[in-house]
């Protein structure tokens, strides 16, 4: 005997009722105004802000200006009486990659106040060396390894003048600044501690 089968419709409400569940239909699509969706603004919020990395605009190929950072950098090592590390000959047409890395040992150990020395077996190192110390005085243009690889090149050895130049404008200088004022101040004090004796 053949079984009957009937189909039988069944209301949301009776499926609700047998313990199943109708999926409602929904939008991923996001809301009209991005800034009124929280999860927007926070998957926003977790990106990285861009680094931003300065392009170096001085004008290395206008003799004038680069006979300008040459004579500045002889004429600090000259008032730190280091007038044999190099000489305007020297910093004008280098023979060797020593007479950079002479200059920058002695610039930098001022800076540091204790002997600052490059590793003399490898090249890579010094390069390493000179990126990092660069990098802690935040140096504001990025120094392609191509040039650090090509010192002596004439267009290299422009933007590392460029670099002795950076360093002495904006700490060697600065630095000097300061004890010239704090000695200036200590003798104001000694003015008016022997003032108040009298």
């Amino acid at each position: 005997m053949r079984r009957q089968m009937y189909s039988v419709k069944a209301t949301p409400d009776e499926f609700r009722h047998r313990g199943r569940s109708i999926p409602r239909p929904h939008s991923n699509r996001l809301t009209a105004f991005p800034g009124s969706s929280s999860t927007t603004s926070s998957r926003l919020s977790k990106i990285p802000p861009k680094t931003v990395i300065l392009k170096d605009e001085r004008d290395f190929g206008n003799k004038q200006y680069v006979a300008s950072m040459i004579k500045d950098i002889v004429q600090l090592l000259s008032r730190l009486e280091l007038n044999h590390v190099a000489n305007e000959d020297t910093l004008s047409s280098p023979k060797s990659r020593k007479d950079f890395d002479l200059v920058f040992e002695v610039l930098s150990s001022k800076i540091l106040d204790r002997e600052f020395k490059l590793d003399n077996a490898e090249e890579s190192k010094r390069n390493e060396q000179i990126k990092q110390m660069l990098t802690s005085l935040s140096y504001p243009f990025v120094l392609k390894d191509s040039t650090l690889k090509t010192i002596t090149a004439p267009h290299s050895w422009k933007t590392m003048l460029g670099v002795e130049v950076e360093k002495i404008d904006n700490e060697i200088v600065k630095k000097e600044d300061i004890v010239s004022k704090q000695s200036i101040s200590s003798d104001k004090a000694s003015e008016l501690i022997e003032a108040i004796k009298k």
